[in-house]
């Protein structure tokens, strides 16, 4: 009995390491943000959405590289009086942090209505978080359609 005892020491021990190592890597709050900012954006709370991203925050299309980025302005004006988010989730993703900016790759469904006209979309959204000094905020998102299942 004693020898299964000391056998679970080392596991647990490798297990604490494990969990030490991961409390570095800020990966879980990226997503609980990408969580938090679509929340807000659904509840059309501005204020967090003014936390949450940059001033200089844009939004593109992968496909549409001759249109101009949508500023954070009009994405602003857009989620607050013209969008209806009736929900949202996230499908697979990843988040690669590098120093002070970290990249989110993620399938993104959601369903609303824009200016009143019902949509479903899926789609893969490539975010970019940049950590400043009240926190991490929502530089830019690329949108891109989800390939056709093979």
């Amino acid at each position: 009995m004693k020898t299964g005892i000391f056998h679970l020491i080392p596991l647990a021990l490798l297990l604490s390491v494990a969990a030490s190592a991961r409390e570095g890597d800020p990966s879980g709050e990226i997503m609980a943000l990408e969580g938090r900012w679509m929340t807000a954006m659904q509840h059309r709370d501005a204020a967090q959405l003014e936390r949450l991203m940059a001033p200089d925050f844009t939004l593109a299309g992968a496909a549409e590289l001759s249109r101009e980025p949508i500023p954070r302005s009009l994405w602003l004006l857009n989620a607050l009086r013209n969008l209806r988010v009736d929900g949202f989730s996230f499908g697979k993703s990843r988040v690669a942090v590098h120093g002070n900016v970290a990249q989110v790759q993620a399938e993104f469904s959601w369903h609303g209505a824009f200016h009143r006209e019902a949509f479903t979309d899926k789609v893969i959204v490539l975010d970019l978080w940049e950590r400043t000094a009240t926190g991490w905020r929502v530089t830019s998102r690329l949108i891109a359609e989800t390939p056709p299942a093979k």
